[in-house]
């Protein structure tokens, strides 16, 4: 019987730990040429290439920093590819982490960006961070947003929302989901964006 208990816990170990590479090693990435093991997703514009990316912020203990779970900024593709802070009004309206919850201290924070109406979970296990809302219908690691904005001076109107990720089942799978912007309802989903 404890021969039997000690390779379960070795398989589960074994599986839990694959599963946590196999997190970190499924990003796909397909518009940036640079990765950076720290970077959890990144949001894009139809306007120009500058890129918000949002970091999983470690504090000294090696633990996600329960005072700011995610470091976010804006790489300036457009310029120099320099990190930019964000203004005030992008933080506070648009591109700034508007909520943070603590489910199991320094390893998984769920946040709310400004601009989207879902949470999404940041992950840090195993020395892997990642991620992960439900895309389609199913868990999936985010990636990227695509972001179709209109511009009307002195206004920007977002039209719809592309949300991109890599299915946690089925590794490899991107699945994804398009969120349109209506007055009535915030969001809805209406149909599938382009892979």
């Amino acid at each position: 019987m404890f021969l039997y208990l000690n390779i379960f816990l070795a398989v589960f170990l074994f599986s839990t730990n694959l599963f946590a590479d196999m997190q970190c090693d499924n990003r796909t990435y397909n518009n940036r040429d640079t990765y950076d093991p720290s970077n959890l997703f990144y949001i894009e514009k139809n306007d120009n290439t500058n890129t918000a990316f949002y970091d999983i912020n470690l504090d000294e203990n090696g633990l996600i920093d329960s005072k700011k779970p995610v470091d976010f900024y804006w790489k300036l593709f457009d310029e120099d590819d320099r990190r930019s802070e964000m203004s005030f009004i992008e933080r506070k309206l648009a591109f700034g982490i508007s909520e943070i919850k603590e489910i199991d201290p320094g390893r998984h924070y769920s946040i709310r960006v400004a601009s989207m109406d879902r949470n999404i979970e940041v992950k840090y296990y195993d020395n892997c961070s990642w991620a992960e809302m439900v895309i389609d219908g199913d868990i999936s690691r985010v990636e990227r947003v695509m972001l179709k904005i209109k511009k009307s001076i002195p206004f920007v109107t977002l039209v719809y929302m592309d949300m991109y990720g890599s299915d946690i089942k089925n590794m490899g799978e991107i699945n994804a989901e398009r969120w349109y912007h209506d007055e009535d309802i915030r969001y809805k989903n209406k149909d599938k964006p382009p892979l």
